[in-house]
């Protein structure tokens, strides 16, 4: 871990930097410490730690410039209104299907879940609210912070809480929170050894609270946002070792390459893990999506799609 924090720094500090140092303190470390004190493969380990290895060298390689779009002001408008009044478009489509209800209670999350992906998160319109949900309205509230348009970040950041409270996604929820938290350590240049320092208070504090049995912060702020998505990659590894990959059967290349399960993958992992014969929705990240598809070339192609989009 502390050869990979090394071999990370950066005298010229750029987003990308940023991004490496955080999903080194947010994924390799507790995967590190999970693998320490359980009994995870150790192949796995290795697996992960060589493409966090080629994550980092690549970043460390010289930036890729970006070609300049050179189109006229009004068609940027009109397409960025187009964006906008695709967004509505869904919203307003979903909330009519959900039967104009929303949901923040956490007891009913699961099930309101499962609703909105019978009903709205499937075939087209699934990618739509992928789409809608981490590209279009992440980019209009990066934007509107950049250019000071503090009005439009709150605009979309509400259109963002809104879907939350219609998919129960906590993801969707946070992402409003993880875009400003962006902004503000590019914008006061944070150096990468605060970022440490603030997870390493994190822990403390969940620490000092479960001392004195106040488990909840744990729970959300160290379980849930450290552990659970380490603990998910390795059982997607476990389970697609006895298992057929999908080979990205799961979305429209669904159309040329059968999808050899019943249940969506998530669906399978996920069940029993909070009591017998409830399901539980077991998202993961690259190591265990890539793995899912195709194994440990799956998480290298996953890695090195990362690694360009960094680049830029």
């Amino acid at each position: 871990v502390f050869t990979l924090f090394c071999l990370s720094y950066k005298k010229t500090i750029t987003p990308s930097y940023y991004f490496v140092v955080l999903l080194l303190v947010t994924i390799y470390v507790p995967f590190s410490t999970l693998y320490a004190f359980s009994s995870f493969s150790s192949m796995f380990y290795y697996q992960v730690t060589f493409l966090f290895f080629i994550l980092v060298l690549i970043q460390k390689t010289k930036r890729v410039k970006v070609p300049v779009l050179n189109a006229p002001r009004w068609a940027l408008d009109c397409f960025l209104v187009i964006l906008v009044l695709i967004t509505l478009s869904f919203i307003f489509y979903s909330f009519y299907k959900m039967g104009f209800r929303l949901n923040y209670d956490l007891k009913l999350l699961y099930q309101v879940r499962a609703v909105f992906h019978d009903t709205i998160a499937n075939g087209l319109l699934g990618y739509l609210f992928t789409l809608t949900t981490k590209s279009i309205l992440i980019f209009f509230m990066g934007f509107s912070l950049f250019k000071k348009k503090y009005f439009y970040f709150l605009f979309f950041m509400a259109c963002e809480v809104f879907i939350a409270g219609m998919a129960n996604h906590k993801a969707i929820f946070l992402y409003p929170f993880l875009v400003l938290f962006f902004y503000l350590i590019l914008l006061k240049r944070i150096s990468s050894a605060s970022i440490i320092f603030l997870f390493l208070s994190i822990v403390l504090i969940g620490n000092l609270f479960s001392f004195f049995g106040y488990d909840r912060f744990s729970i959300i702020f160290i379980l849930r946002m450290f552990f659970m998505t380490v603990l998910n990659d390795y059982q997607y590894y476990i389970f697609f070792q006895d298992n057929p990959f999908t080979y990205f059967s799961n979305s429209f290349f669904g159309n040329f390459i059968e999808y050899p399960y019943k249940e969506s993958i998530p669906e399978i992992i996920g069940y029993g893990r909070w009591s017998e014969d409830v399901a539980a929705f077991a998202n993961t990240g690259i190591f265990g999506s890539g793995y899912m598809h195709m194994g440990f070339i799956g998480m290298l192609f996953f890695t090195l799609i990362l690694s360009v989009i960094f680049k830029f």
